[in-house]
């Protein structure tokens, strides 16, 4: 049985005229009475009884007709479903980001979903290894974060990537930690601060980060007397805010989500630190290419 006979079947039961259907179907009376017979034929019943005047339906052919049309208004969703697929209309996006880098993804999610309320997108928070990891294997469709994870991974060639916005580096600090630091009126260094305890994230759950601020210390001749690593970025701001620590962290990343959160710029600390989008470069989902459309304007790409 092919679709076409039962498209031929409607159109008939509908106009009772097979010149008429004919037309409508975009076939010759001849071919649509022949498809119309060969449904027949192997349904084993008759649909119609036809005269030189007049074309009516059996009682098979009542019966069948709203089956017939419920199959061919599946078939006419069905097609609409697949172009919308193909078009990013509809469909699903995995993105995942870095805790840190979440600043950038929300005014684009907020964007997205107002022009494409029908695509699914599952969000899903990852430490920077892990990321990197489930982009290059195809288990998230995007990625947002520090660049830095990317630069320092073994898959930064099997990525593209996007930049979306350009974060500096600061120190974090207790309130009465900053008075008492700021009140000598002094362009502040990183020395200035060899007492104090630095609190990173660790290693382990950052390796990059991690590196950079290694490399840092090592640069300036410097290292902290005592140094506190930890895995979540809430326990080390919550440490900072009571002044049990200082911190090297992102500024804008880190002020978005702790604005009560005091920082300072070091003179001798001028570091960028770019967020970035990345995706692979075999991934064909249109959605993807959707949602990159609403990254901010101006951004700058490292595309092949």
């Amino acid at each position: 049985m092919e679709f076409k006979q039962i498209q031929c079947f409607v159109a008939a039961a509908e106009t009772l005229n097979f010149t008429t259907a004919a037309e409508r179907m975009y076939l010759s009376q001849p071919s649509l009475s022949r498809h119309i017979q060969n449904l027949e034929d192997e349904l084993g019943l008759q649909l119609f009884i036809r005269d030189r005047k007049h074309v009516t339906l059996t009682p098979s052919g009542l019966h069948l007709l709203p089956v017939a049309r419920e199959i061919c208004a599946a078939s006419a969703r069905f097609l609409v479903s697949a172009k919308n697929l193909l078009e990013g209309d509809r469909g699903f996006l995995k993105v995942g980001y870095q805790g840190s880098a979440r600043v950038v993804l929300s005014p684009i999610l907020d964007r997205f979903f107002k022009h494409y309320p029908n695509v699914q997108v599952s969000v899903e928070e990852l430490g920077a290894r892990q990321l990197i990891q489930h982009l290059s294997t195809g288990g998230l469709d995007l990625g947002i974060a520090y660049s830095l994870i990317r630069e320092g991974s073994p898959y930064s060639g099997e990525l593209l990537s996007r930049t979306i916005l350009v974060d500096q580096m600061a120190l974090f600090l207790g309130k009465g930690a900053l008075q008492g630091y700021a009140a000598g009126g002094q362009e502040l260094r990183l020395r200035d601060f060899s007492r104090e305890t630095f609190l990173q994230i660790s290693r382990s759950e950052n390796p990059s980060y991690f590196e950079l601020l290694q490399t840092l210390y090592r640069q300036r001749n410097f290292y902290p007397a005592n140094l506190m690593e930890t895995n979540r970025l809430e326990t080390l701001m919550t440490l900072v805010q009571l002044e049990h620590g200082v911190s090297l962290l992102p500024e804008k990343a880190t002020l978005a989500y702790h604005p009560d959160a005091c920082c300072v710029s070091l003179a001798d600390i001028r570091v960028p630190m770019p967020i970035e989008a990345m995706w692979r470069p075999q991934n064909t989902n249109p959605c993807l290419a959707l949602f990159r459309g609403f990254f901010p304007s101006g951004t700058h790409s490292r595309e092949r």
